[in-house]
This record gives C-alpha cells, structure tokens and sequence, in this order.
C-alpha cells in the first residue's frame, strides 16, 4: 500500500501504491503494476484524464553507503497502454533532490514541476514545463519559488525568492513568461508585476492579489492590490 491515492477526473483511473488501477462504475477492472523497486511518492492525473505523471525515488539504500537521491518524473499516456499491460512511463525529468510541485494546465497542453534543492546547493534547477503535445521539456529560469499559469494557457508566472546574506528569505517580484511556440522555441519574459508583498493567483490564473507581509511590531494600513494578468 502506498501514501497516496489519485483518481482522474473522468472516474475511470485510479492511481495508489506502485499499481495503476483501470475502474468501471468504481469498481477495479484492471491493475497495472508500475514496476518500480521503491513506491512512487505521488501521481497526479492531467485534467482530460489523458496522461498520469507520477514521482519515484529509484535509489536503493543500502546500509553504510552514503544515499544519495535519484528521482524521476515519469509520464504515463494512458490511451497508449498496451495490452500486455506495458505501462510504456516515459522519464521526462531527473533530480538529486525532490520535485515537491507538479500543476497541469487547465487545457492538459502543459505540465509545470517544481524541484527543491533539498541535497544540493547546486545554481543548475531542475524545474521544468512539458510541452505534452510536442513531447518536449524546458528548463524554467532559477530561482521557482512557485509558479502559476495564465488564464489563456500560452503563458506562466513564475514566483522567485530566496535568502539574502543577512539570512533573511525574500521575495522576487512575479515574472510573466511566453510558453514556446515551436519545438525548438524556448520560454521568453515579456514582463513582470512590481511587488515585494506576499501574492496570492486566482485558481483560473486571470488574477493576482499582492498584500504586505504583516509586522507584528508596526502597524500597517497599505492596501492589498489586485492585478489583471491576462496577457
């Protein structure tokens, strides 16, 4: 048994464990088994119920070796399992450290994954977007604090931040980033929102809200402000 559950939108996939599992009216009428040595951390499904990401650590710990993490992102098309039961997980992202956020676009054109750098102080990222059409993956700009995608679907706001010398943690103000248009395109800023505050993006990506962080030793009346990100 595994730490987690995930079903698609459509109620006919379910994910737990290291099995993905085909239902009908709820009830399991195929089980296919991951293969993987070690039980994924997590699966999410795509919106249109077409693909299933999953996140597996596939080191092995062995007593008295230093562990040291291989985690993958691996792809499932679930409209392309084969009849022999061949899941046909395609890796489409490794790290050393944990991929801790993983965001589809509403339309399932796109998928965002965030990696922590847990085990590595390492300046290369490994955060990605997937391009599920073309089949390609782009690196995203360092730092991802978090990251969001547009209403329309064709661009991502990327949140940065990170700890000064003072050992303080600070916030980057929000970039706008063109997703690529051709295979061989790569993400390009257009713009950004001038803000230090805390934010805050609306599920459906049009809007975001900025408010100043609170200060428990001053007060403060500044006003939260709303910003259309519509592109």
């Amino acid at each position: 048994a595994g730490d987690y559950i995930a079903f698609s939108n459509d109620n006919q996939w379910m994910a737990t464990g290291n099995a993905l599992i085909q239902l009908e009216n709820g009830i399991p009428l195929a089980t296919y088994p991951m293969e993987e040595v070690n039980i994924p951390m997590i699966a999410v499904f795509s919106p249109d119920s077409r693909w299933c990401i999953y996140i597996i650590d596939t080191a092995v710990y062995e007593e008295g070796v230093p562990y040291t993490p291989q985690v993958k992102a691996k792809l499932i098309e679930l409209d392309k399992i084969s009849d022999n039961g061949n899941l046909g997980a395609a890796v489409i992202g490794e790290s050393i450290n944990i991929f801790s956020l993983i965001q589809f676009s509403a339309d399932s054109r796109w998928l965002m994954v965030k990696e922590e750098r847990y085990f590595s102080n390492a300046e290369a990222d490994k955060s990605f977007v997937y391009d599920l059409e073309k089949k390609k993956s782009h690196a995203l700009p360092y730092p991802v604090v978090d990251l969001a995608f547009t209403q329309d679907q064709k661009h991502v706001i990327l949140f940065g931040g990170g700890y000064g010398n003072d050992g303080t943690y600070k916030l980057e103000s929000p970039e706008v980033w063109k997703l690529p248009e051709t295979s061989n395109g790569g993400l390009e800023k257009i713009g950004g929102i001038e803000t230090a505050d805390s934010t805050v993006t609306s599920q459906n990506g049009r809007w975001l809200i900025s408010a100043p962080n609170h200060d428990y030793s001053e007060y403060t009346s500044m006003p939260a402000k709303l910003w259309d990100v519509n592109c």
